[in-house]
C-alpha cells in the first residue's frame, strides 16, 4: 500500500506544481476488484498539515515543514537534507476500525 500511495502522491504533487511545495494531501484508500489498492484524490492544500503533523515530522524525520513552507512562500528553495532512515506511517479516519499499517 505504501508504494502505491507514494507513487500516487508523487504524481499528484508533480501535476500540481513543478516547483518544491509543502502540501497536505487527502486521499480515499480502498481496494479494487482485483485486490490492488484503489486511491482517489480528495484534496491537496498548499500548506503544512494540521494538528501535530509538523511537529511529528521534525521529531521523526528531522525536517522542519514550517520552515520549508516559509522558504517556499518567500521564493527560496528549502535547504532540506534527506533522512538516513525514513519512517513510514499513516493516519486513518473512518467509522470502521482501521488496520495498522504494515512495516
Amino acid at each position: 500500500m505504501l508504494d502505491a500511495l507514494g507513487e500516487f502522491t508523487a504524481s499528484i504533487a508533480g501535476a500540481l506544481s513543478a516547483e518544491p511545495w509543502v502540501f497536505h494531501l487527502e486521499v480515499f484508500v480502498g481496494a479494487g476488484p482485483d485486490g490492488q489498492p484503489s486511491l482517489h484524490f480528495l484534496e491537496a492544500g498548499y500548506r503544512v498539515g494540521g494538528a501535530e503533523i509538523p511537529f511529528v515530522w521534525r521529531e521523526v524525520h528531522g525536517i522542519d515543514l514550517m520552515a520549508a513552507a516559509v522558504d517556499v512562500q518567500l521564493g527560496r528553495r528549502p535547504a532540506l537534507t534527506e533522512p538516513k532512515t525514513w519512517h513510514t506511517g499513516a493516519g486513518c479516519s473512518s467509522r470502521r476500525r482501521c488496520p495498522r499499517p504494515a512495516g
